[in-house]
């Protein structure tokens, strides 16, 4: 059977969104690693725990994997809003492509260290088995930047010439960590590459940005640093600048 996050999907509406946008979340804005994952298949529990983070900040999710299942990059991102203590999950993108129409609820549980369970009932496999998945999440941070929100790759410049192809990055920051994966084809073959880590922002120049990579699925890149320099030009609208390998990349992304 090959696990991914597919899972049972459910339309949602404006009301559905109106409601839950006045309900009080049950779980603080902040960055999560995964503890535990427990995958059941007709009463029988097995533990597919991995490497994985997970991002909410301003009604916004992203989260990022590998997943050995498949031997692919598993990644994805959307709305996150509540309703009567339930969180429903909207997903907007993953690794492959943008996503319309589906919605998740997931039964949250916060716990005393600032971490929480949760549990989605009646998932299903691409194969087209249903299961039920059981999490649990630790909190890495809950610190807060100027740059938080849910991005999407708008515009790429590199050494002052814009690039025009079919590069599509989403990319995630909130709980003083970062999430980004993106898409791209080689000779007509689709590449997708994610990475997240944490985020260290001088507060004093709010310029200054330097990400660690902790896990990414390029070869060499967990345990790296990249500095940054990261702008709002307005509040929807972030700007990333970096040097690599003599050349200057200008990445701008429009808020989701």
């Amino acid at each position: 059977m090959v696990i991914s996050l597919v899972g049972c999907s459910e339309k949602s509406s404006d009301k559905t969104l109106s409601t839950a946008a006045n309900s009080q979340p049950r779980l603080e804005d902040g960055a999560y690693l995964l503890n535990s994952a427990v995958v059941t298949i007709e009463g029988i529990p097995t533990d597919v725990s991995r490497d994985q983070l997970k991002i909410y900040s301003q009604q916004r999710f992203a989260y990022a994997f590998y997943n050995h299942s498949t031997g692919k990059v598993d990644a994805g991102a959307g709305k996150a809003v509540w309703n009567d203590g339930v969180l429903t999950e909207i997903p907007l993108v993953n690794h492959a492509q943008d996503l319309s129409g589906l919605s998740f609820n997931l039964d949250i549980r916060p716990n005393e260290d600032g971490g929480f369970s949760q549990a989605i009932k009646n998932m299903r496999s691409e194969d087209g088995v249903l299961y039920d998945l059981e999490e649990t999440w630790a909190q890495q941070s809950k610190l807060s930047t100027p740059f938080d929100g849910l991005w999407k790759l708008f515009a790429r410049v590199v050494d002052g010439t814009p690039i025009e192809n079919d590069f599509a990055e989403t990319k995630m920051i909130g709980g003083g960590h970062f999430i980004w994966f993106h898409r791209y084809f080689s000779k007509s073959t689709p590449v997708m590459h994610f990475g997240y880590g944490e985020l260290s922002a001088d507060m004093n120049n709010r310029l200054a940005t330097i990400e660690n990579t902790s896990q990414s699925s390029y070869p060499n890149a967990a345990g790296q640093s990249k500095a940054l320099q990261l702008s709002l030009v307005d509040k929807d609208t972030l700007q990333q600048s970096f040097t690599e390998n003599g050349a200057v990349y200008i990445y701008t992304y429009h808020r989701m």
